[in-house]
């Protein structure tokens, strides 16, 4: 958070509005998941790794994470971006990005372990 503005002042509110925030992101993540089982047939897309799913999956996150950060930027105002955070084309700052294109994966990698050493 420190390279976004338009954080209450209060840490109690500001720790809540993370909070909203990260439970929003869960959201965006199930439906990553969701659209990776419409679109591969299978709820376990994930396992084994293939480089094009995950491409695929990056991709829509790439893109819902840009509409959403200018919906809440430029239309809501309800934060923005420091000085020192670059801005990316569509002109949104790049941790949003970089959180769908690192996390994102991620995420998907882990949980393709768990299920595989639950499976075995």
């Amino acid at each position: 958070m420190p390279g976004f503005t338009g954080l209450p002042e209060n840490w109690l509110r500001s720790i809540a509005m993370c909070a909203r925030a990260t439970f929003g992101d869960g959201i965006l993540l199930l439906g990553w998941w969701a659209l990776g089982r419409w679109l591969f047939g299978e709820w376990r897309w994930f396992i084994p790794l293939r480089v094009v799913r995950y491409a695929v999956i990056v991709a829509a996150a790439v893109v819902t994470q840009a509409v959403v950060e200018i919906v809440a930027v430029r239309v809501l105002g309800l934060w923005g971006y420091r000085a020192w955070q670059p801005i990316v084309p569509p002109g949104v700052g790049l941790f949003a990005i970089l959180q769908a294109v690192v996390l994102v994966p991620l995420i998907f990698a882990v949980v393709a372990r768990w299920e595989c050493g639950r499976a075995a």
